[in-house]
């Protein structure tokens, strides 16, 4: 007991780093009991003397290897984190903003808020994964000039993700029909599978020998519908027009021109297709990419 009075009193006699921030109240000490006591006491203080209620979600935490969450950061020893619910209001608002075919400027126009705050963290990697755009270093331009574009007179800009397009919920088909204008099956530049050859060696024998081979992907030429217009000829046939999704300029304004984009895919339905169900003498098409799952509870995509 005498050798814990006597810590305590220790204790009492350092001073307590403290800081706050409007009403966030940090207190750092390298004793997690009596940071306990203390906040109990203050909690006690300020709810006596000052009618002050404190937030509940107080805690005592060891700040190596969890931080000090406050002011919308989690910050350590060796850098700064963007607080998990920040990290994922801005991934959301960037989903939205590439759903509706936005360009990286525009996303960036739309996201700048929470993009300003998310430079003050140690965040590159976010950014980067977020593809919009916000590095424009020389070797990433001569990197997207070298790029491998699959359909003659596109641009490297003109990529979507695959995601992008896929259609969850059968009542908002409306919503995600595309007109498919071209496709192509190539190998996959990042996926590869395993393979069982004959090979015939010096002795005569043939044998199973493994091998590796990149995998078959789809890649598909589109335009976005964003309205489809029925009219009802004289003969009372039934015809579809649709209005498209428009081409922007570098200030963001529409133009005259329909918006297309390509999008890759390693679907192995979606490739027996296009191999079996439908030729390009079918094409141009609106369909729309669907997402189910089969009897193993497994998700697969397929036109529809």
């Amino acid at each position: 007991m005498a050798y814990m009075v006597g810590k305590f009193d220790r204790y009492i006699s350092e001073p307590i780093q403290y800081f706050r921030f409007a009403d966030n109240i940090v207190m750092l000490h390298r004793d997690k009991t009596f940071l306990h006591l203390v906040t109990e006491m203050c909690i006690m203080v300020l709810a006596r003397d000052y009618l002050i209620e404190v937030n509940r979600n107080w805690n005592v935490r060891p700040v190596w290897s969890r931080g000090i969450d406050v002011c919308g950061y989690v910050s350590f020893h060796t850098h700064r984190a963007l607080r998990k619910r920040n990290k994922k209001a801005l991934c959301r608002q960037v989903a939205k903003c590439k759903k509706k075919g936005m360009t990286p400027e525009e996303t960036r126009l739309e996201c700048a808020s929470r993009i300003g705050f998310a430079t003050h963290a140690n965040s590159h990697t976010l950014l980067r994964k977020l593809d919009i755009n916000m590095e424009k270093r020389l070797g990433k331009v001569i990197k997207n000039r070298r790029a491998n574009i699959p359909f003659k007179g596109m641009r490297y800009d003109q990529k979507r993700p695959f995601t992008d397009i896929v259609c969850k919920d059968p009542a908002q088909e409306d919503n995600f029909k595309i007109m498919l204008l071209d496709y192509a099956i190539e190998d996959s530049k990042v996926e590869t599978e395993d393979y069982f050859a004959e090979v015939t060696g010096p002795d005569g024998v043939v044998r199973q020998e493994r091998k590796t081979r990149p995998k078959k992907c789809l890649v598909i030429r589109y335009k976005r519908i964003l309205q489809t217009v029925v009219q009802t000829a004289v003969d009372g046939e039934e015809h579809e027009s649709y209005v498209y999704e428009r081409e922007k300029d570098s200030n963001g304004t529409p133009t005259v021109k329909d918006a297309e984009y390509y999008s890759y895919t390693g679907s192995a339905i979606m490739i027996d297709q296009a191999e079996k169900d439908f030729t390009k003498a079918d094409l141009p098409c609106p369909t729309v990419v669907m997402e189910q799952v089969n009897k193993l509870n497994k998700k697969f995509y397929k036109f529809t």
